[in-house]
C-alpha cells in the first residue's frame, strides 16, 4: 500500500489503505535504488574492500515515511486544480498489519553505501515527482 498510495490516486483509482496513516516505514524510490545499484557496481574493488572489508552487506539509504506523509506530499505536488481528479484515499485499518509494519526498522544505517557514493534517500515530494515523471500517463 506504500506505493499504491501514490500510484492509484494519480491514476484516478480509489484506494483503501490497511495500514494506519501514522505508521512509518523505511522507503526509497525506484530511481534511487537503480542509481545505487549502478554506483555500487562501478565502485573500484580497492574502495569496496576499504569501506566494507569482509562483510559486503550494504543498506541503501531510505527515509522513514508514513502513509499520511505520502498523501500530504501527493497533495503538495499535484496542482490543486487537479485534486478532484485524484482517486479517493480511505483507510480501513487492520490493527495487526499496522502493528507488523510498525515493527519494521525505520532508521537504516546506509553510511557504508554513502561512503561509496550512493546519494541520500529522496523526500516524499521527490518520490511523487519521480513517479509522475516516470509514468506521465498517470
Amino acid at each position: 500500500c506504500l506505493s499504491g498510495v501514490i500510484r492509484e490516486p494519480l491514476s484516478g483509482v480509489d484506494v483503501e489503505l490497511p495500514i494506519a496513516k501514522d505508521v512509518r516505514h523505511a522507503v526509497t524510490g525506484t530511481r534511487n535504488a537503480i542509481q545505487a545499484m549502478r554506483i555500487l557496481h562501478d565502485v573500484p574493488l580497492q574502495k569496496v574492500t576499504e569501506v566494507l572489508g569482509f562483510d559486503r552487506t550494504v543498506f541503501l539509504p531510505a527515509v522513514a515515511l508514513s502513509l499520511g506523509e505520502l498523501v500530504d506530499a501527493l497533495k503538495d505536488v499535484v496542482d490543486p486544480s487537479s485534486h478532484e481528479k485524484l482517486g479517493k484515499i480511505t483507510y480501513q485499518v487492520d490493527a495487526f498489519l499496522s502493528e507488523v509494519v510498525g515493527g519494521f526498522p525505520t532508521q537504516i544505517d546506509a553510511k557504508r553505501a554513502m561512503e561509496m557514493g550512493v546519494p541520500e534517500a529522496p523526500t516524499a515530494e521527490t518520490l511523487v515527482r519521480d513517479y509522475i515523471a516516470d509514468f506521465p500517463e498517470a
